[in-house]
């Protein structure tokens, strides 16, 4: 989501900095110090239509990164994490106020 995004340096893909700095603030005590946390160094697919993301495929973690980590989590904090949760939560709840605001029949310009 780009609006939360905008909290982050290099917000990485997965246990990068966006998602370190949320589960920081969230369940930080699922999180470990940041001085044990890998450089989020990983593989990428040699297809390119995976890579280009025409089409979609699970990754085998223990063939792309070294320790999961795609991003680096250096830069997370608690502080971002709170922002990106509060930024993406108000964007669900404008959703659903607007959702429960339409006619169900008349989603459409």
């Amino acid at each position: 989501m780009k609006e939360a995004e905008a909290h982050f340096d290099n917000p990485g893909d997965h246990a990068g900095e966006m998602e370190t700095s949320v589960m920081q603030y969230l369940y930080p005590n699922l999180v470990l110090p940041l001085e044990e946390a890998g450089d989020g160094k990983s593989a990428g697919f040699k297809l390119k239509g995976l890579k280009n993301k025409v089409a979609w495929t699970p990754r085998n973690w223990s063939k792309v990164s070294k320790d999961t980590g795609i991003g680096s989590p250096k830069l997370a904090t608690p502080e971002k994490g709170k922002k990106c949760v509060e930024t993406v939560t108000d964007i669900i709840s404008e959703f659903l106020i607007e959702l429960t605001q339409t006619d169900i029949n008349d989603f459409y310009d």
